[in-house]
Order: C-alpha cells, then structure tokens, then sequence
C-alpha cells in the first residue's frame, strides 16, 4: 500500500454527515488518471485556501506531483477559482 494511502487511512472519519467518501477510498481506486485538488474554499469568509496557495505554493505542487506520481496519475490540477487572480499568479 502506499504510504500516501496509508496515511490517508489512517486519518479520522468524516463526521456522519460528510457528503463525501473517506479519502483513502477515493484513492484506493485503481487507475486513476487524472488528480483533482480542489482549492476553491467553500465558505466564503474561509481563507485557508488562499492562504496556504499564496504561501506554500511550492509545497502544495510538490506534494500535488509526489501523491499523482505515487497513484500513478497521468495528469494533477490544482483547482481554484477564478477570482483568486493573487494565488494564480
């Protein structure tokens, strides 16, 4: 098993009701070709996002590359909204 999956695994659940799937099962899948990050905060007054894109950028694509070269991913996109043109750049 890989340890990105491992890891993801061993995390604790989603809270009853998440409406998604727990993480290690969306990656447990077999070939997955395209890696999706989503970025896009949900909430509006959230900034998490936008903070860690505007300040670890490099991290998040090292780590977006490492887990798509581990899940034997063809293709990785880090999604986000239009309106973060400060994060884009």
């Amino acid at each position: 098993m890989a340890p990105a999956l491992r890891c993801a695994r061993s995390a604790r659940p989603p809270p009853p009701r998440a409406a998604s799937r727990p993480t290690h099962a969306k990656l447990g899948g077999k070939g997955i070709r395209h890696l999706i990050l989503n970025g896009a905060e949900c909430e509006p007054l959230l900034g998490t996002d936008r903070w860690l894109m505007r300040h670890r950028a490099g991290d998040i694509v090292e780590a977006a590359a490492a887990l798509a070269g581990e899940l034997g991913a063809e293709d990785c996109t880090i999604a986000l909204k239009k309106t973060y043109t400060r994060e884009i750049a």
